[in-house]
């Protein structure tokens, strides 16, 4: 007989998940879901076999499947995953289109924190902040998927399924707090699960799940846990949106130099000299990047100026916000999944004029261009841990550490 699980979850803050079209339509699929699940299976893995990579990629084709391959004599030589995943069917869910405003549980429009992180997906400025240039599906909104397998589940699977549903989420701009997750049950052949109430029951059970395999202190080469990585609980609130717009706000003010002197109508802090005079130079051509770098690339400083990997068009940021919901309030938590930033022999592209690569040719780039990559991970433990020098006060007064 069939195993099966059942999880459901809550999507707590707006989700823009496209379908073929994304820019035309919106939903809830499957494939999407199961990728996330096959990130954070990856991101617990590496401590799990002591950051034994075959052992990983071995595990991971009988548990995901292998596309293309002969698979294993575990799963049958099919390369089949271990199970299959669907979503159950919905009822309510409210889709606000493209070109409408996004607005906050207030019905304003969402402050400048909130399109701070939804870069690409809003308008940040004009006669019409919030004005979405692609739908999205309104939150909160709950939806069951189920997990069908003819063997007993692997702990790993059930281990990611709860990590999901304590720090991902869903979509486009899911590594800045949309289409964030809470995990509220899990049924069928598996543990009972009881959703954390409280702050310190969040804690708990995200500190027993990170730290279920060795602890390892050496940089992991993809997204994973190790002794390296932070997991910071910064601030709690009774509106998931009102929360995330406040680390917006908060990141906003710590990272940019402002206009006029002015970020968001106060003064700004002007903490990243250093890279604003990097810029304002117009020579670009020493051996330096900007620190700022470390949040992800492409670093785009103008329509002429920016900063990229010499092969790759995107690199994730290694740091994570995620909104959770618990009995009574909500709070957002701050992930720092520290692994190395480019792989192999990867540069960093200072490109100018145009972001693209001579003939579509990473080796065409002018070596005057590229830089070795000199990461300054302070950078990000400096968001978290900082002062608002304006008034001596910390970003975030009332954080919980988790991990370390």
């Amino acid at each position: 007989m069939p195993r099966r699980i059942t999880a459901t979850f809550e999507v707590v803050t707006p989700l823009f998940l496209g379908g073929a079209d994304p820019s035309g339509s919106v939903e809830l699929r499957a494939t999407s879901i199961k990728g996330a699940l096959r990130f954070w299976w990856r991101a617990l893995a590496w401590s799990r076999h002591n950051g034994d990579l075959g052992a990983i990629r071995t595990e991971e084709q009988e548990v995901f499947g292998a596309a293309g391959q002969e698979g294993t004599a575990s799963n049958g030589g099919t390369g089949q995953a271990s199970f299959i995943l669907r979503v159950l069917p919905i009822k309510g869910l409210k889709t606000i289109s493209k070109d409408d405003v996004l607005r906050t549980e207030a019905g304003d429009p969402v402050g400048p924190g909130m399109r701070y992180f939804g870069y690409g997906l809003m308008a940040a400025f004009g006669q019409n902040p919030g004005q979405l240039t692609r739908p999205c599906l309104s939150a909160p909104f709950q939806f069951s998927i189920e997990l069908v397998s003819r063997r007993p589940f692997a702990d790993s699977v059930i281990d990611a399924l709860r990590v999901m549903g304590l720090l991902g989420a869903l979509g486009s701009r899911s590594r800045r707090g949309y289409g964030s997750l809470s995990l509220l049950s899990l049924a069928g052949d598996v543990e009972a699960w009881t959703s954390p109430k409280t702050k310190a029951e969040y804690a708990n059970q995200l500190k027993t799940l990170l730290h279920r395999g060795p602890t390892r202190s050496r940089e992991p080469p993809y997204s994973a846990f190790s002794g390296l990585s932070r997991v910071v609980v910064v601030a709690e609130g009774s509106h998931p949106l009102a929360l995330l717009d406040h680390v917006g706000r908060q990141m906003q003010r710590y990272r940019s130099w402002g206009h006029n002197g002015k970020v968001n109508g106060e003064d700004s802090e002007r903490n990243f000299q250093d890279d604003h005079d990097w810029f304002k130079s117009k020579t670009h051509f020493n051996d330096a990047h900007p620190r700022r770098a470390i949040f992800g690339l492409p670093h785009n400083y103008s329509k002429t100026l920016g900063v990229l990997s010499q092969i790759a068009d995107r690199r994730a940021s290694p740091l994570l916000v995620h909104v959770h919901k618990l009995t009574q309030n909500y709070i957002a938590v701050l992930s720092i999944i520290r692994s190395s930033f480019l792989p192999g022999d990867d540069k960093v592209w200072i490109w100018q004029g145009s972001p693209k690569r001579p003939d579509g040719d990473s080796k065409k780039i002018p070596a005057n261009q590229l830089r070795e990559p000199h990461l300054d991970w302070t950078v990000m433990n400096g968001f978290i841990d900082g002062t608002n020098k304006k008034i001596g006060r910390p970003y975030f007064p009332n954080s919980m550490q988790i991990l370390p």
